[in-house]
């Protein structure tokens, strides 16, 4: 058995010990080992020499093998993580863009890094791109908060710490103009400083909060996603377009009122003719027109219109260019000509839609809202025959008639089977009349089995379907066709509608 006499030492000479107990493995080399520690270790003259009546050693020969176990430390993964990997773990700790933060999120991610112990501070100041995004949400904080006290000093250290890379700004105003242009209005000065990192800025607020920054214009040379709202309680009335962003060289992307929430206004503006790749806005017919008659190289567009089209049919808008289209009413595909159009989300249904499909050879994705009778859908197969991937939403009586022209046996006679059809989602509004689902399920079973749908995906508004057509379904996932049941509409069409095109209408 080994004994060492009871030595206080710092953490650095303890690990020394250890180490050296851990590679002495015999007894040979046990000497050699503690002479290498007596070397090392700092002793006092008095420490030299050992109580008496306290050897040193009691050293059994024959057991010391077997008894002189290495002694383990445990270590934290962290501790032996490279700065490397540390470094990028450290990026996932931003806040996100949409969430609700109020004023303390400028104290979340780096700052709370920071203040973890002197290794990870070290880390955080090394990071110019974790200070690089700034989220200030005036909106959710009490005006009386001991935050805004302290809010300028703590933006000017985090956009020191920066550096001088391109900035990521969310800033969202309060509720109150008169309170906003007092103490939001200073901050909005310190950012708008350095506004020539700005590349991709979301703002929320009043015309005031935009009109103060007009002595930004001009100075933008790297903004390439701008995201703005003005919202309703804080309209006053503007002369002529918001001109800020007119000149900007790098601008991609640009969401105006984007999604047509309640609140929000008609925002009159102007973009850089053919540069934009993405726009989504909500405004009128009128604001939308003027903005894309300079866009030709739109590759994605989000159209939620808040009047309907009232301009004539010559002054049709050129989009050469454009792929994925989402419309609240499918009446402005009369005023604009897409021929590359691949996708369309149309949440409304005008009798005249199907001429307006007919346009377009190339669609490949079609969703459609609010199909008002059985015979219209007919003329909405009959005209896309690109379609491979299908989703409607429609009172659950119409299924078999839908069904029966997929079957290729529609009553009137006509051949309306889209040749390409491969994935249908369907939205079945329930009446009041009960429904059955066996025609629907064996329509589905039918155009399965003869090598045509390979995905279908349900969703009977407010109900699930009974015990007997779910088996049915799980027969036909069993056989390895893509089945999904939803409980909601709105999940179904999160499903088939990317984020970005999804629209809050009315309807």
């Amino acid at each position: 058995m080994l004994i060492v006499p009871s030595v206080t030492l710092c953490p650095r000479w303890t690990l020394v010990l250890v180490d050296l107990v851990q590679h002495t493995l015999s007894k040979s080399t046990l000497c050699t080992s503690l002479t290498q520690v007596r070397s090392i270790l700092p002793l006092t003259p008095g420490e030299r020499t050992l109580p008496p009546r306290r050897p040193a050693f009691r050293i059994k020969p024959q057991s010391l093998d077997a008894e002189c176990i290495p002694t383990q430390i445990p270590t934290s993964p962290l501790a032996c993580m490279p700065i490397e990997i540390m470094s990028l773990i450290f990026m996932y700790t931003l806040p996100s863009h949409d969430a609700p933060h109020g004023l303390d999120s400028l104290q979340e991610g780096p700052w709370v890094l920071a203040a973890v112990c002197s290794q990870w501070r070290k880390i955080a100041l090394s990071l110019p791109r974790l200070w690089a995004t700034i989220f200030l949400d005036f909106a959710e904080e009490d005006w009386n908060s001991p935050s805004f006290e302290a809010m300028r000093p703590k933006l000017e250290l985090h956009l020191a710490r920066s550096q001088s890379l391109p900035l990521d700004i969310t800033f969202r105003a309060f509720w109150h103009e008169a309170l906003c242009r007092k103490r939001e209005l200073p901050v909005l000065d310190l950012l708008a400083s350095h506004s020539d990192r700005w590349e991709t800025i979301k703002f929320v607020g009043s015309y005031t909060l935009y009109s103060h920054l007009d002595t930004i214009r001009g100075n933008l040379p790297i903004l390439r996603s701008l995201n703005i709202r003005v919202r309703q309680e804080h309209y006053t009335p503007r002369r002529g377009p918001l001109t800020i962003f007119e000149d900007c060289p790098e601008l991609r992307e640009a969401y105006v009122n984007a999604k047509g929430y309640d609140g929000d206004l008609p925002l009159p503006m102007e973009l850089p003719p053919n540069r934009l790749l993405r726009y989504s806005a909500s405004n009128s017919w009128a604001n939308h027109a003027h903005v894309l008659r300079g866009m030709a190289n739109l590759v994605d567009c989000v159209l939620h219109i808040t009047d309907l089209p009232s301009i004539p049919s010559d002054s049709v808008i050129q989009l050469p260019r454009l792929r994925r289209l989402s419309l609240s009413t499918a009446e402005a595909l009369e005023l604009l000509e897409t021929p590359a159009l691949e996708e369309l989300y149309c949440f409304d249904h005008p009798d005249h839609l199907p001429s307006l499909l007919s346009r377009l050879p190339r669609l490949q994705k079609l969703f459609v809202a609010d199909i008002p009778s059985p015979s219209h859908l007919a003329p909405l197969l009959h005209v896309a025959p690109a379609i491979s991937k299908l989703c409607l939403s429609i009172p659950i009586d119409f299924a078999p008639t839908l069904f029966s022209y997929l079957d290729n046996s529609p009553p009137d006679g006509t051949e309306s089977k889209p040749p390409a059809l491969r994935e249908l989602s369907l939205c079945l509004v329930p009446n009041d009349q009960p429904h059955d689902l066996d025609e629907l399920l064996r329509s589905a079973e039918t155009q399965w089995r003869s090598g045509f749908l390979h995905s279908f995906k349900l969703c009977t508004k407010d109900s699930l379907p009974s015990a007997v057509p779910m088996e049915r379904l799980e027969s036909l996932r069993d056989e390895g066709m893509e089945v999904v049941i939803f409980e909601n509409a709105t999940s179904l069409y999160a499903d088939f509608i990317p984020n970005d095109f999804l629209l809050h209408t009315k309807r």
